[in-house]
């Protein structure tokens, strides 16, 4: 579960989103991210991340089920995430594993 308590806003990390695609952002010590994603049906979204490797995970608005999650590592700079296809809203989770 997320620690909400010691996350803080940001939009310094989303550098691209679809337009008509509202994206917002909580980090925690820049290891852990979690986005609110309302736009759709899909949404790649464009990232700032630090390097090493990530878990991200889509999470469904609705039931809080895990619909689609993927590992990779980074070099740092801009990674490109892409949403399944959703209806109204998504969720994501990423998180820095090692």
């Amino acid at each position: 579960s997320l620690d909400f308590i010691e996350m803080r806003p940001t939009q310094d990390i989303i550098v691209g989103a679809p337009d008509g695609t509202s994206v917002r952002a909580l980090v925690e010590d820049q290891h852990t991210y979690a986005f609110y994603v309302v736009g759709g049906p899909q949404a790649n979204l464009e990232l700032a991340l630090p390097a090493g490797t990530w878990e991200a995970k889509w999470l469904s608005t609705a039931s809080g089920e895990t619909v689609h999650s993927t590992r990779f590592t980074h070099t740092g700079g801009v990674a490109t995430l892409d949403s399944p296809s959703f209806d109204v809203d998504v969720a994501l989770r990423v998180d820095l594993i090692e």
